[in-house]
């Protein structure tokens, strides 16, 4: 909310998040805030894994970019989960936790449906906005480049190529291909069909 706050997750990676940055945490993370200064100050939210079933059938269709936000959020992993999101300057998402918070502070009337709905609308946001993922190891990069993998499929299923996707993330075909795999489980092409008949389905 202002100033800054320094979290250490799984002992290993050091996060400073400024006003306006949003930290999820996998439930299973070892996470720590280290003191806060004066005039540092952060609102934390701590979230029931079954609030997000209200929140994720928001997103209709069957969507693998969804499926994995939701794998990363639920999964029991070794390495802790997270995602940092850097959307101080993204409108819709700062009205989105600032009408969320202004629900609970105001104990407002069906605050909890308002919030599960809020939520919903918030993650439908962020899927727009994969590019403002920071990666912080090797393990978020990978979820950052899977992301936006998964968001260029969603957004030109018809035409999508593996060779213009690694251009755009400047990296080389093999990379991509790897990442893709390694945190999905499906290749690159298996996602463009899996999307593609999603969507013949849903026609």
């Amino acid at each position: 909310v202002s100033g800054q706050t320094v979290h250490i997750i799984d002992d290993r990676v050091k996060i400073v998040l400024e006003a306006g940055d949003l930290l999820f945490l996998n439930q299973y993370t070892y996470h720590k805030v280290l003191p806060a200064g004066k005039g540092d100050s952060g609102i934390n939210f701590i979230i029931l894994p079954e609030f997000f079933d209200v929140a994720f059938s928001m997103v209709e269709e069957e969507n693998e970019l969804k499926n994995f936000l939701v794998d990363t959020l639920r999964k029991d992993n070794s390495r802790g989960n997270y995602l940092h999101f850097h959307v101080s300057g993204i409108l819709p998402i700062q009205n989105l936790i600032e009408n969320m918070t202004w629900s609970i502070l105001n104990h407002e009337t069906n605050r909890h449906k308002i919030n599960q709905t809020t939520m919903g609308l918030l993650f439908l946001q962020l899927m727009n906005y994969t590019d403002t993922l920071e990666d912080h190891d090797k393990e978020q990069f990978g979820n950052r480049l899977t992301m936006n993998a998964l968001r260029y499929i969603e957004e030109n299923y018809r035409d999508a190529t593996l060779e213009e996707l690694a251009k755009m993330e400047e990296k080389s075909i093999y990379q991509v291909s790897r990442l893709i795999r390694t945190h999905t489980g499906y290749t690159f092409k298996e996602l463009l069909q899996i999307k593609r008949m999603n969507k013949a389905v849903e026609l």
